[in-house]
C-alpha cells in the first residue's frame, strides 16, 4: 500500500483530514479494495481502543490493566492482536493514532499483549472479572485494588467499612458490601457469597443463546438473565448447614434454587425470598416486599392418619354466649375421621343446619411459638359452610381490618386457609396484645385484630354444614430482615 494512503487512514481515524482529504481517502478506497480493508481494520481497532480507554483508570498502569482485561476475556481474535502489533510498528515511524489513546498507555498495552500471546496462556487462569471501585479497605491484607484483574477461583474480600465493585465479563456489575467474602467462578463452579451481601445488575443480552449469570452462596443458587437484585446471607459462618440466604428483586425474575433439596422459585420484581441450610427452616416461598414476618420451621403437622390424638372437640352455642367448651357426645360424634374420592385421610366436620351451634377442633399440648401460622385444606361439601380460625381465652380485642365484600368457596373444590398470631407492633407488645390476621383461600387478607390473649393455643372452627379438612401445618414465624442495610 502507498505511503500516502497509510497516512491518509491515520489521519481519518484521528480526526485530522480537511475535505479534501477525507474526499482522496474514500476515492483511494473505492479504486483499491486494499485500501478500503485497512481503512475498515484500522477504525475497528480505533473505534475500540477508545471505548477501553474510557472504560480505564486515570493513569496508564490503569489503563493497560484495564484494556488487557477486555481484550482476554473479550473473545478478542489473534488476528486482531497482530493487527494492533503491526500498526504500532508503523506509529513508531508515525507516532500520530496513538494521540487519543495515549502513547505510554499505547506502548505498554502492545509489549503486554506481545508477551501474553507469545506465552499462549492466560496467567492466573481466565479473566472473569476486573475490580471497578474500592473504598474503605485500610488496614485490609491483600485488598484489592482498582483495575485488578480477578481470575478463575480468585477471593476477594472487602473491609469491615468497604465496598468492591466488580464488572463481570458476560455483562454483570456486583458490588460486593463490607466484610463480604466472594469466590470467583471457575470452569465447574459458579461465583459464590460466601460471607455478608452483595447486588448485582445483570444487563440482558439480545441473543437467545447467551449463558445465564449464576450466583451462590452456602444456601442458594441464584439464576438471572437480565435483572437486578441483592443477596445477603445471615449468620452461619459460610457453613451450609448453618445460617440462611435471603434473596431481593429489584428488576426482572430471578430463579431461586434451595441447595438443601434442590427445590426452584421464581422471585420477581418487588419479592424477595429466604433459604436456609436445611429445607425445614423456611418455606420456599416469594414474599411481597415489605412482608415483616416469613415462614420459618414447620413446629406441627397433622393429617390424621393416625386418628385425633392431637385435637380435643369442642362446641358452643350462641344461645349461652361464645365460650367453647368439651362437646357433647353427640356433638363428638359429628367429628369423624373419613374422606371422599379426593382426600382418602381428613377429618369430617358435619354441623346440623338447624341448630344453633358451632363446632370445632382445639389443638392440645402443642407448645406453639410466640410468632406462628397456621394452615390447612379444606374441602366443602355444602353450601354456605364457614370454616374460620379461633382463638380461645381472648379478653379484648381491636377490629384494625375486614375486606370488603364477600367471596365464594365452590363446592367440592379443595382450599388452602392460612392465619398468623404474631407479637402486636411497637408498644402494644408490652402489654401482651399480639396481631391475628387471616387469609382467604386466594391467599388475600380477610381479617386483621388485635388481640389479648390468656392461652396459646388455636381452635378451627366449622358452622353450617359438613366439610372435610386437612394436613394442618404450624410453621413459627421468623422476622424478615433488611438486605438493603447490608449493600
Amino acid at each position: 500500500m502507498k505511503d500516502r494512503n497509510v497516512e491518509l487512514i491515520a489521519g481519518f481515524v484521528d480526526g485530522i483530514l480537511s475535505d479534501t482529504e477525507r474526499e482522496e481517502l474514500l476515492s483511494a478506497a473505492r479504486e483499491d479494495t486494499a485500501v478500503a480493508e485497512e481503512l475498515v481494520r484500522e477504525v475497528s481497532i480505533h473505534r475500540r481502543l477508545r471505548f477501553m480507554s474510557r472504560e480505564s483508570g486515570e493513569t496508564d498502569e490503569q489503563a493497560v490493566r484495564e484494556i488487557l482485561h477486555y481484550l482476554r476475556v473479550g473473545g478478542e481474535s489473534r488476528e486482531f492482536m497482530s493487527d494492533l502489533k503491526a500498526r504500532w510498528a508503523r506509529e513508531l515511524r508515525k507516532r500520530r493514532l496513538w494521540r487519543r489513546a495515549g502513547f505510554a498507555a499505547a506502548a505498554a498495552i502492545v509489549a503486554a499483549v506481545s508477551v501474553w500471546w507469545a506465552a499462549g496462556q492466560r496467567p492466573g487462569g481466565a479473566v472473569v472479572a476486573v475490580v471497578r471501585e474500592v473504598t474503605g479497605q485500610s488496614g485490609l491484607k491483600g485488598a484489592p485494588k482498582v483495575g485488578d484483574e480477578v481470575c478463575e477461583g480468585d477471593r476477594i474480600e472487602s473491609g469491615e467499612k468497604g465496598a468492591v465493585i466488580l464488572a463481570y465479563a458476560v455483562g454483570a456489575r456486583v458490588e460486593l458490601g463490607a466484610d463480604s467474602v466472594l469466590n470467583a467462578p471457575t470452569a465447574r463452579s459458579a461465583s459464590r457469597l460466601e460471607r455478608g451481601a452483595l447486588a448485582a445488575s445483570v444487563a440482558k443480552s439480545p441473543a437467545s443463546d447467551v449463558s445465564p449469570f449464576v450466583m451462590e452462596t452456602p444456601h442458594a443458587r441464584v439464576t438471572v438473565v437480565g435483572t437486578r437484585f441483592s443477596l445477603a446471607i445471615d449468620g452461619g459462618g459460610g457453613s451450609s448447614a448453618l445460617g440462611s440466604t435471603w434473596l431481593q428483586v429489584d428488576e426482572g425474575t430471578v430463579e431461586f434454587t434451595r441447595l438443601a433439596d434442590g427445590r426452584s422459585i421464581a422471585v420477581a420484581a418487588g419479592q424477595f425470598a429466604v433459604a436456609g441450610g436445611k429445607a425445614s427452616d423456611y418455606a420456599l416461598k416469594a414474599y411481597a416486599d415489605g412482608t415483616t414476618w416469613v415462614d420459618g420451621p414447620v413446629v406441627f403437622r397433622d393429617g390424621f392418619e393416625e386418628g385425633m390424638d392431637n385435637w380435643q372437640v369442642v362446641s358452643r352455642s350462641s344461645e349461652k354466649g361464645r365460650t367453647y367448651a368439651p362437646a357433647s357426645n353427640a356433638d363428638e360424634k359429628r367429628v369423624q375421621i373419613g374422606g371422599d374420592e379426593k382426600v382418602k385421610n381428613a377429618l369430617s366436620i358435619d354441623v346440623p343446619r338447624n341448630r344453633k351451634i358451632d363446632i370445632g377442633i382445639r389443638l392440645r399440648n402443642a407448645a406453639l411459638p410466640e410468632a406462628y401460622m397456621a394452615e390447612w385444606t379444606t374441602i366443602h361439601n355444602t353450601v354456605g359452610t364457614v370454616v374460620s380460625p379461633v382463638l380461645p381465652g381472648v379478653t379484648e380485642y381491636r377490629n384494625l381490618y375486614t375486606a370488603p365484600g364477600a367471596y365464594s368457596i365452590r363446592v367440592g373444590s379443595a382450599h388452602r386457609m392460612r392465619f398468623e398470631c404474631v407479637p402486636a407492633p411497637e408498644r402494644d407488645a408490652e402489654d401482651g396484645w399480639h396481631q391475628v390476621s387471616t387469609y382467604r383461600s386466594d391467599g388475600k387478607p380477610n381479617t386483621r385484630i388485635l388481640v389479648r390473649l390468656t392461652e396459646n393455643t388455636f381452635i378451627i372452627e366449622v358452622r353450617n354444614g359438613r366439610i372435610l379438612i386437612d394436613d394442618v401445618v404450624v410453621r413459627k414465624l421468623l422476622p424478615s430482615r433488611k438486605i438493603r442495610d447490608d449493600v
